[in-house]
């Protein structure tokens, strides 16, 4: 018997499951704002010739009170977007300063500070055999909490001052393929959206 797959919803009554992911809080502002259409009840006049005039006073005042919040929602939608195209560009831009290393074992030393250091030497021995010397790394860090023993090592992040000394090291990733760093992979920095869709094709 096939399992539906799980479902939830939000507040706003959107669902969510593996095929359709959640969104952020901002992406779901923006599609609830989007979606909203107001224009049936604004350009509709009173029809009824029965309708007391009050009642129709009172309709045609509502309907321009709903014209004036179709139009603020309508610039809300626009800033919105304005704002996440900047967020995204700067995240790109962020990213592109940004190079992964997976399967490069955690040491076994037990202060966090020498493990620290460990990596850090490892990162800068994986740096030599890709012949980077454009700059030397700015930060180097492990993705996640420490895992236990024997666990699948966590990504290591590395952040340069220059994209080009990431540009460099996916170039010349073909030189890990073997001796000390073989089994070690490199990659860019992708988006949660990348990733999965990674995923999806393996």
């Amino acid at each position: 018997m096939n399992k539906r797959p799980h479902t939830s919803t939000d507040n706003l009554g959107n669902d969510s499951s593996p095929t359709n992911p959640p969104y952020s809080k901002k992406q779901l502002l923006l599609k609830t704002i989007t979606e909203l259409d107001f224009t049936g009840f604004v350009d509709a006049p009173p029809s009824d010739p029965n309708l007391p005039e009050y009642a129709r006073t009172m309709i045609i005042n509502q309907q321009k009170m709903l014209k004036q919040l179709n139009g603020l929602l309508r610039v809300a939608s626009e800033l919105l977007t304005e704002q996440k195209n900047f967020d995204d560009s700067f995240e790109q831009r962020q990213r592109e300063h940004l190079l992964v290393i997976t399967g490069l074992p955690e040491s076994n030393e037990q202060q966090p500070m020498d493990r620290a250091a460990s990596d850090n030497r490892n990162v800068r021995q994986i740096l030599n055999e890709l012949n980077i010397d454009r700059c030397l790394p700015s930060a180097v860090f492990r993705l996640g909490k420490q895992r236990e023993p024997g666990s699948k090592p966590r990504p290591i992040k590395v952040q340069f001052p220059c994209t080009a000394a990431v540009v460099e090291a996916l170039r010349n990733k073909k030189k890990l393929v073997s001796g000390k760093f073989k089994g070690i992979n490199i990659r860019k920095s992708m988006t949660k959206e990348e990733l999965d869709k990674e995923l999806v094709s393996v």
